[in-house]
């Protein structure tokens, strides 16, 4: 039987002057970029993040050991705040594989080319790792 762990989903609140800066686009955010950055994030965490003055949610996932990129990289927003009881297996299996199709979507054509295309970009496809 296979066992699902259930984590709780931890919480990001983002800093008010950083709010501007994911309206524009920004994906990537540093610890100080928060108003708490708990010490307990692990690598691979998925979290969700929250912008108070826009009251929008994102989910997103961390790498705090990230050394030359920032540790917080933000992969979709939310219609809603999510439960913090939220099964996180599944709920990157449903975002990853929906980021993998498409990012295969995206490379479609180039299906020429048989040797030497890679079809994943990690960050640049909203993917960890």
């Amino acid at each position: 039987m296979k066992e699902i762990y259930l984590t709780m989903l931890k919480s990001l609140i983002l800093e008010s002057k950083n709010s501007s800066a994911l309206t524009k686009g920004k994906l990537e955010f540093y610890p100080n970029d928060f108003l708490d950055f708990p010490k307990s994030l692990f690598p691979g965490e998925w979290v969700q993040v929250t912008d108070p003055i826009n009251n929008s949610n994102y989910l997103a996932y961390v790498n705090p050991y990230s050394v030359k990129t920032p540790p917080v990289r933000i992969v979709e927003g939310l219609q809603a705040k999510l439960a913090p009881e939220i099964n996180e297996e599944e709920l990157a299996k449903k975002i990853i594989l929906k980021n993998l199709a498409y990012a295969k979507k995206k490379r479609d054509i180039f299906n020429n080319y048989k040797n030497g295309m890679r079809l994943v970009h990690g960050s640049p496809d909203n993917l960890p790792g």
